[in-house]
This record gives structure tokens, sequence and C-alpha cells, in this order.
């Protein structure tokens, strides 16, 4: 009996089954918290900011933190003593518009680690939207299993992500570090994305044990004047 047409079929059934899993909501509306869309610059821990004033907890053990800047601009600081948390957390971008998420770590630091994230994709992920698709994202996370693993730190930092609809994304690391200590996947979703850096000496991205590495044709290359009077430069993914 000719099977050819069956497995096929069947294969193709599979493959189907394997994305519509990768796009469905990883996390359900009962594991995410909402930053409130009437604070436009605040502390991420406080809990006065968020949804019935609870903060994100760690991963799959609590809920993850979404704030989203679809809508207006959004500026996150980190307190002035510094910050260590475990929480997964999503940033939400690609909405209408033009709106810039600002992360301000200026004076202080925001350092995210242990993670127990709820697949090792989706652990700290700049997204579209809540349903998988992500602008950039962090690989290799811990998947499910309480850990001490870094993800990253922003230390006197000044970062922002300027949204163009789902035409154009721009990252720019304007002063400070961006410390990764996860694989970066960057461009999947959102048209082109740019994402700079300074190339003044002290400044700029450094690499735990991670890999910065990039899916889209649409990344580019581009040096620019800063206002501090270095250069500025992409990343090379």
């Amino acid at each position: 009996m000719d099977t050819t047409g069956r497995t096929w079929t069947l294969g193709l059934l599979a493959l189907g089954m394997v994305l519509a899993a990768r796009a469905a909501d990883p996390i359900g509306a009962d594991k995410r918290v909402d930053w409130l869309a009437a604070v436009t610059d605040g502390i991420y821990s406080d809990a006065a900011n968020w949804t019935g004033g609870e903060l994100p907890a760690n991963g799959t053990d609590g809920k993850y933190g979404v704030i989203s800047f679809q809508q207006n601009d959004v500026t996150v600081r980190a307190p002035a003593e510094g910050l260590v948390e475990n929480s997964g957390t999503i940033f939400l971008g690609a909405g209408a518009g033009r709106h810039t998420l600002t992360l301000d770590t200026r004076g202080t630091f925001w350092r995210k680690t242990g993670v127990k994230s709820v697949n090792s994709w989706w652990c700290s992920p700049f997204a579209a939207n809540v349903g998988g698709q992500h602008v950039f994202n962090f690989e290799n996370c811990a998947n499910n299993v309480v850990n001490t693993d870094p993800v990253w730190e922003f230390a006197d930092a000044l970062f922002t992500w300027t949204s163009e609809a789902a035409t154009r994304q721009t990252f720019d690391l304007l002063s400070g570090t961006f410390t990764f200590s996860k694989s970066l996947y960057l461009g999947s979703e959102g048209g082109t994305v740019d994402f700079f850096t300074s190339s003044i000496p002290g400044r700029g991205l450094s690499r735990g044990r991670g890999r910065r590495r990039s899916s889209s044709a649409a990344t580019r290359a581009r040096r620019r004047r800063s206002s501090a009077g270095g250069t500025r430069s992409p990343t090379s993914c």
C-alpha cells in the first residue's frame, strides 16, 4: 500500500502543531500582572505602579510583569539603592503610532537574575505581543527550574526602545552599560530592527556567558554621531 501521501500529511500536521505551540500564548492571563496604563514614569519595584498593587514575581512561581508602551511613552526606573530581582518581564511595543520605552538606571542599577522561565526563550522578552512574537528576546533561559542564572543588568544606563508601529524598532543604549548573560535573539518581528550601542570608552554592551545573534536580514549596520561627542554604532549580530 502506498503510504507516502499519508506520511506527508501527518508530517505537515506535526509541523503545524509545533508552530501552533510556539505561537500560542506562553503565559496565561492569570499568570501576568500589568503595569498601570496611567503610569508613564515609575519605579519597577513600586507596587503602586502595578495592577492590584501586586509586584511581578519569579517566573512560573508568581506572575510575569507586562509593561506596555503601545499607546504612550513609558519610563521605567530602578530605585536609588539598586534592584536585584528575578521576575519574568515582558516589554510590549510595536503598537499603533510611534512611542518610546525608556529604561533609566542612571546612578543606580537593575539586575535580572534567577528567573524561573515559562520556557527557554521567554524569560525577559521585548515583544510585539504576549503570544510569543518578540522583537528580541533572550535564549537558553532556565526552563521552569529554580536557578541563580544571571540574565541581564543595566548599570548607570539610559536605554530606549522607540517603536514605529510594526515598521521599525530602534533600540539605543545612550549611556551606561547593558550586560547580558544569555544569548540575544534579535529581529523576529516589527519590521526593520536597529540596535545602537555607544563606542564611547567605558560605555556599551558587555557579554556574560551568552552570545549575540540575529534572525533578521533587516538588522542593519549603521554609525552615527552621539550628543556626547563619540560615535554610536549598532551591535554586530
